[in-house]
């Protein structure tokens, strides 16, 4: 399935290596998930801005995987300076020691040839 509307644009964005979010012309407010209408105010007019990359993890688990699978790593839910969440993972440390509150930083990387955000603890990674 191809990405359409605001999804387009926010994946071609990271296809660049270049991470930007949604921002409300009408209210200021950030938004992501990309959307055509701002939660807050129902306006239709955004910006594209870069965030960041300051961020806190808001939630996280690990998933369990034999070694030969990859093995374990965690998927955390992270709350961006700019006020929303991101669904993402924390890189850089075992899987098991992200915590709930710890400070993170955003960085762009390749997967399976696309670009996407991770994070890492504050202090190790860059955007």
């Amino acid at each position: 399935m191809t990405a359409q509307g605001p999804d387009a644009t926010y994946f071609a964005h990271l296809a660049e290596g270049d991470w930007r979010i949604q921002k409300c012309r009408g209210c200021g407010q950030h938004v992501f998930q990309p959307r055509v209408m701002c939660p807050s105010c129902g306006a239709e007019a955004f910006d594209w801005v870069a965030p960041s990359g300051k961020a806190e993890v808001h939630s996280t688990t690990v998933i369990r995987r034999r070694a030969e699978q990859g093995g374990d790593y965690n998927v955390a839910l992270i709350d961006l300076a700019e006020g929303v969440r991101i669904m993402s993972r924390v890189e850089g440390v075992d899987p098991s020691d992200v915590t709930i509150g710890m400070a993170v930083t955003a960085r762009l990387t390749e997967q399976d040839g696309e670009t996407i955000v991770v994070f890492d603890p504050a202090g190790k990674g860059t955007q």
